[in-house]
Parts: C-alpha cells; sequence; structure tokens
C-alpha cells in the first residue's frame, strides 16, 4: 500500500509569519506499533491511483534534498537544557498539527506510519467525513489488532518559534482507549523533514530556510 503524501505548503523562517502563526495556535492537552498490509481488490486499485501522487512526492523530497542536506546539524551540551542523564526517557514532543499545538507527541523510529488518537482528531475540530477509509490493521505493542477510524491528510509544522516548516502529511486515526499519547510520529514524517533525532538530548532538530529548528521534551 502508498500512502500519499503532498507537496510543501509553507516554509516560514521570520519573525512576522512566526508571530502570526503563534498568535493562531490553540494547545491540546488531552491526556501500541506498524501496519499489517492486505485488503481487497479495491484497497489494492486505491493504491495504484494514489501512484499518481508518488512523482509529486518524489520532487518535493528531491527539491528538499538538494536545499538541505548539505546542512550540519549537531548537538551539544546547551541542547540537553538540564535533562537528567544517563535515562530512558522517550523523546516527546508538541508540534503544531493542523494549527493546533499537541502535546506528548511521541517520536516513535519504529513506527512506519504517523498515528493519531481519535480524541486529539476530535479536538482538531476537522470534519470527520474528511477521514479517507482504510483497510489495514494496526498491530499494537502488546500484539494486539485494532481497525484504525481512517487516515487524513493534515498541515504538521515541526521547529521552534523562529525556524520551522510546514509540510502536508499523512495521519492514521485510531481510537486506542490505552494509547499514553495525544500522537505518535512514525520514519515517514522525520525522513520527510530531514529531521535528526538525539536520545540522550531528548531533542529533534530539522534543516529550515532560516536555520536549525528545535524541539526539546516538552
Amino acid at each position: 500500500m502508498i500512502i500519499k503524501r503532498s507537496g510543501e505548503v509553507k516554509d516560514c523562517n521570520d519573525e512576522e509569519d512566526s508571530a502570526q502563526v503563534g498568535n493562531n495556535v490553540i494547545g491540546l492537552y488531552i491526556i501500541d506499533g506498524g501496519l499489517a498490509y492486505g485488503g481487497s481488490d479495491k484497497v489494492r486499485k486505491r493504491s495504484i491511483r494514489a501512484l499518481e501522487h508518488k512523482l509529486s512526492l518524489e520532487d518535493v523530497c528531491l527539491a528538499s534534498l538538494l536545499i538541505f542536506e548539505n546542512i550540519l546539524i549537531t548537538f551539544s551540551l546547551e541542547d540537553r537544557k538540564g535533562n537528567a542523564f544517563p535515562h530512558d526517557d522517550p523523546v516527546v514532543i508538541a508540534p503544531i498539527i493542523a494549527n493546533r499545538k499537541v502535546f506528548r507527541t511521541l517520536i516513535d523510529t519504529r513506527a512506519l506510519v504517523n498515528l493519531l488518537s481519535m480524541d486529539t482528531f476530535k479536538h482538531l475540530k476537522t470534519r470527520k467525513t474528511k477521514l479517507k477509509a482504510l483497510r489495514t490493521t494496526l498491530i499494537g505493542f502488546n500484539g494486539s489488532e485494532m481497525k484504525p477510524e481512517g487516515i487524513i491528510t493534515l498541515p504538521f509544522t515541526p521547529g521552534d518559534k523562529t525556524c520551522f516548516r510546514t509540510m502536508l502529511v499523512d495521519f492514521i486515526v485510531a481510537d486506542i482507549p490505552s494509547l499514553s499519547y495525544q500522537a505518535i510520529l512514525g520514519r515517514s514524517a522525520l525522513n520527510t523533514f530531514f529531521a535528526i533525532i538525539s536520545q540522550p538530548h531528548l531533542a529533534i532538530k530539522l534543516p529550515t530556510l532560516g536555520g536549525i529548528g528545535v524541539m526539546r521534551e516538552n
């Protein structure tokens, strides 16, 4: 199955843009990992139709590669910001999804896809009719299976107040009552943004046209 992603929407790096975004952001405080593939002929036909979007995705990735691959990203003692070390904590950030700051977003490099809890999806004020059917099964950490509510493409903005990027990212929406996080970011989103994670520093950095954007544990 091919999950389509659209091209880049905006790359904001000046103070005016960041202030405007900041004024419109609404914080969300709400308080197992891959896909089992399969499905009917209809699912495979939808996957074939999704190939139409592959070229545009490759163009976006190639353009990003040419712009960002030579930017050096490093981590230092300052990036730890008082975090105890050593530790075994996961990297948890608060990116902006659909113009709302979503706290308790887990970075999970083991997951291929990106996940939104159903509660978070409802608080994003996005119509459920925008969800696209998805004939796949989520497999939790304990091996249990769950059918997702669907998949949706939303604007996703990682970074800080002055250096951030916004692109359209696919999220699978699932009703998982035991989920401790509002959202989970997998490898697909991280690779799209050329994001680099430092587990010891509990931080994530990504290149933007205005410099290096940083997100730390929230």
